[in-house]
């Protein structure tokens, strides 16, 4: 599955692929520690999880990466979640990480559009993502490709 534009690979990562998706997560981790006052759950990737989860895939969670060149410089990981009725009567896409480097802001227009294109064709009606009050990059990058406030979470009607 991979999808071409303006020289911006959008793919699924492979097994050679670990190592670089894992320092973008990394990199989301260590930007939104920094934001936490208090943590009660985490439910962050591992490397070892990561690991499993690009060599085996999963049915419940995607990820796609952006590449210009060999160059990883974006990435998002969604999960496929069924109602919760706290949030949405309907089956729903939550994104789990969302990455664009600097300077490759338009990567993350292709990142959305591949996951709405796969979140349609299995019939999910809602996407939606977590995003910290203080993490004003993380605000940005959803609420520029349409995300809006919805309760406590950013959401876009698919």
């Amino acid at each position: 599955m991979e999808k071409q534009n303006s020289g911006i690979c959008i793919r699924v990562p492979e097994k050679n692929d670990v190592e670089n998706v894992w320092s973008k997560i990394e990199e989301i981790h260590k930007n939104q520690q920094e934001l936490l006052y208090y943590e009660d759950v985490s439910t962050n990737h591992t490397k070892e999880t990561l690991k499993q989860l690009i060599k085996t895939g999963n049915e419940a969670e995607r990820i796609w990466i952006a590449c210009l060149d060999t160059e990883i410089v974006g990435l998002i990981d969604v999960m496929y979640q069924a109602p919760d009725y706290m949030f949405f009567d309907d089956k729903y896409v939550c994104v789990r990480y969302f990455h664009v480097d600097e300077g490759a802001e338009e990567c993350s227009e292709l990142l959305m559009d591949q996951v709405l294109q796969d979140a349609r064709q299995y019939g999910f009606t809602y996407l939606c993502g977590d995003v910290l009050s203080e993490d004003a990059k993380m605000n940005s990058l959803f609420k520029s490709n349409q995300f809006e406030e919805y309760r406590i979470r950013l959401a876009k009607k698919l």
